[in-house]
């Protein structure tokens, strides 16, 4: 069984409405009627300035599969750029601003960042730089240390 999202308390379910082909919910705020989908629930929270303002920050506590995954991508892209440590994940002041900046971000594992994520932007940057690489037929190549 699974619970209903929250955000439905502002909502009437309606069921199917003549002229649709999917079922309807109509907001109980400004009376207007969306498509019975949680992301179209959403975005109308968002949008309408006559929803309580604790439900306009749903969005801040709410996390999709893919926002996920692209903000474990960018932390371990500045992990890699950055040349940081991996037991950075485990720092308590770490964790804590995530949970402050975006509560329902979950760092990845060590385990994760350091095969996967690390792999990924190692492969990433390697492309990118052969890219460069390929372009021109005369190069000067500078390293300092």
């Amino acid at each position: 069984m699974t619970i209903p999202d929250p955000i439905w308390i502002l909502f009437s379910k309606l069921g199917y409405v003549p002229g649709f082909k999917q079922k309807r919910s109509k907001c109980d705020k400004c009376e207007q009627q969306i498509n019975e989908s949680l992301r179209a629930a959403q975005i109308h929270s968002v949008s309408n300035s006559s929803l309580p303002s604790a439900l306009k920050l749903y969005k801040v506590n709410h996390i999709t599969k893919a926002e996920q995954k692209l903000l474990e991508l960018v932390f371990a892209r500045s992990v890699f750029y950055c040349s940081l440590f991996l037991s950075l994940l485990e720092m308590e002041t770490i964790k804590l601003l995530w949970k402050q900046a975006r509560s329902a971000f979950k760092l990845p594992s060590r385990k994760k960042l350091s095969t996967k994520l690390l792999d990924f932007v190692f492969n990433e940057t390697k492309n990118k730089v052969e890219t460069l690489i390929n372009q021109y037929t005369n190069m000067c190549l500078i390293s300092d240390g």
